[in-house]
């Protein structure tokens, strides 16, 4: 008897920890594989530190035809957040990769990538379970994605107007850098925490091809900005801010093509540890 109130009274305790979503807004037909793999190592990395109670539970969107078991760990994830499950003061983080676009995300960074908008994005939190109540629930939405040019603060300024009014009490957080995912480090008495790479050397192999290695490594937190859609409603209300960030849009736009097409990241010649922080590099 002892034993089963002692787990009920467990049970009650867990289910008030905060809970952090990683959240997928692709499909696995748009090839959300890169990304699932990214909370995969999210989630064993946290699970094997002493931030344990940490450990991040896995949402993808999903549709009818993509039930099946299509996931490794399938178990493990779910496909609609649960208003009754989710404590008070839980974080969800959109992951997916940055363009350099306020206006769309991409689903990799290796080629075969599929982008939405901004509204689709609403629309597929909205669809998963992402409601006025929720929101009111949670501590805020971190769009974990690699910034551009200031791109991912237009972008969550979009993700604002495309939630309206009835979320307006939400925070929205977004990075004005390179962001990496928490890993676990090859000295295991140094603490893991999401990655921040700001700058960047250039370097060239024995083939003479640039590559890229950080500068240093820091805490994504000494980048992230963060707002409310309330305040944003505000800021757009006034007709010269709006036009502000309208050119500023258009001005992201132009060389957005050109943005797409930085280059990716070979790991040859980079230091062991290096090489470990730009695999699982978000981009």
């Amino acid at each position: 008897m002892f034993e089963r109130f002692y787990e009920t009274h467990i049970n009650i305790i867990e289910d008030q920890i905060p809970k952090i979503f990683l959240y997928i807004p692709f499909l696995h037909t748009e090839n959300n594989a890169e990304l699932y793999s990214f909370a995969l190592y999210w989630q064993s990395s946290i699970a094997g530190s002493a931030k344990n109670y940490k450990t991040p539970h896995i949402v993808i969107h999903r549709n009818s035809s993509e039930m099946g078991d299509i996931f490794p760990h399938q178990h493990e994830i779910k496909s609609i957040f649960d208003l009754k499950a989710t404590p008070k003061n839980s974080v969800i983080y959109v992951l997916a990769h940055g363009r350099g676009s306020p206006l769309e995300m991409a689903s990799s960074s290796q080629g075969l990538e599929y982008r939405i908008t901004v509204q689709e994005l609403v629309n597929r939190l909205k669809e998963d379970g992402f409601t006025p109540q929720l929101s009111k629930k949670i501590k805020g939405i971190k769009l974990f994605d690699c910034d551009e040019n200031e791109a991912n603060k237009y972008l969550a300024y979009n993700v604002a107007l495309q939630l309206g009014p009835q979320y307006q009490d939400l925070s929205l957080s977004y990075y004005k850098t390179w962001v990496g995912i928490p890993y676990s480090p090859l000295d295991a008495s140094l603490a893991t925490y999401k990655r921040a790479v700001p700058q960047f050397d250039f370097i060239s192999d024995e083939k003479n091809s640039l590559i890229k290695v950080p500068k240093k490594i820091c805490r994504a937190s000494d980048f992230k900005e963060t707002i409310t859609v309330k305040e944003v409603l505000e800021i757009t209300k006034n007709s010269e801010v709006t036009s502000e960030v309208t050119s500023k849009v258009t001005s992201l736009l132009k060389p957005f093509f050109a943005l797409s097409t930085w280059f990716k990241t070979p790991e040859k010649n980079i230091p062991k540890e290096e090489s470990q922080l730009l695999r699982v590099e978000m981009g």
